[in-house]
């Protein structure tokens, strides 16, 4: 498994997030701020499957996992004037100086406090967007000598075991945070991604759902969510959610991406596909993977107009 730049494909994601609180905990890695993403399809057809943490390779449309955090990680420093900086400097439009400045600042936080648990988990994030693993693990099992009740110290400790292959572990620190906070957008989310990649898609379903409602800004939680809505054949309500993701990211290639999936493989709308196809191709000029699978897609749409 790998952290990566886009959510593609149909793709589930982990979702990692960080919190100044012991039982509020943000959400969000994936996502953006970071979120973990995983890797693309070939073709535009699609598998369909559920899928959710970790990274499997599935065709365009289907449901894998990747985990991570990239493009959605949410923070919230809470009233706490001491995190402002930390939580300034992990937004994704902080510059190129904020590591530094995260690095700095949890220095200084650390320096008076070694056990804080907000410090120690913002270290830990950019770990995890560096790869690496190990020293994110480290950093959390640390943090929770002293901050067992910190969901989101739990919630990214199961981002690192998904990571590392161990889903059991996993799945067990996300259950933690849940009984730590039952409203935990992120670990609602990495749970239900869990049960998708298994196939369970009631479960699945039913928890995405509550991690949506809970914080429908989340590029990582809705895009998981529509895909089980896809999943289950619901096809409105899985472009509803898209629809308003788009909203808010009007420029997010992995967004239109798949949308544009849904719309030309699943609701026979080539025509409106097509025109996100082409937004897509004018935004994203590097990524061979995304351009194949946009040319692919702007074949089949072409041929349904015709």
């Amino acid at each position: 498994m790998k952290l990566s730049k886009f959510i593609l494909l149909g793709s589930l994601v982990l979702i990692v997030g960080c919190s100044s609180k012991g039982k509020k905990s943000d959400s969000q890695a994936g996502s953006s701020g970071d979120s973990a993403q995983v890797d693309s399809a070939k073709s535009p057809e699609s598998a369909g499957a559920s899928g959710t943490s970790s990274a499997a390779k599935s065709q365009p449309g289907s449901s894998t996992a990747s985990s991570g955090s990239s493009s959605s990680l949410s923070i919230n420093a809470g009233d706490d004037p001491h995190y402002k900086l930390l939580e300034s400097a992990l937004r994704p439009a902080s510059g190129a100086k904020s590591q530094s400045s995260i690095q700095d600042e949890a220095a200084k936080i650390l320096g008076s406090n070694p056990g804080d648990g907000v410090a120690l988990n913002t270290l830990a994030l950019m770990q995890l967007r560096r790869g690496k693993t190990g020293a994110a693990k480290l950093l959390l099992l640390r943090a929770l000598e002293k901050n067992d009740t910190m969901a989101a110290l739990h919630n990214n400790l199961g981002v690192a075991l998904m990571t590392e292959g161990d889903q059991s572990a996993a799945v067990a620190e996300f259950r933690r945070a849940l009984q730590i906070d039952d409203s935990n957008a992120d670990a609602l989310g990495n749970l239900g991604t869990i049960y998708a990649q298994a196939g369970d898609r009631l479960k699945a379903q039913s928890l995405l759902e509550k991690a949506y409602k809970r914080n429908r800004t989340e590029v990582a939680i809705a895009n998981n969510y529509a895909i089980t809505l896809r999943a289950s054949k619901n096809y409105d309500g899985a472009l509803q959610v898209y629809s308003e993701l788009l909203k808010a990211n009007p420029k997010d290639v992995s967004i239109m991406l798949n949308n544009a999936i849904l719309l030309i493989n699943y609701m026979n709308r080539p025509k409106e596909g097509l025109d996100l196809v082409y937004r897509i191709k004018l935004l994203e000029t590097q990524r061979k993977d995304v351009l194949d699978l946009a040319n692919a897609l702007a074949k089949k749409a072409e041929s349904g107009i015709k």
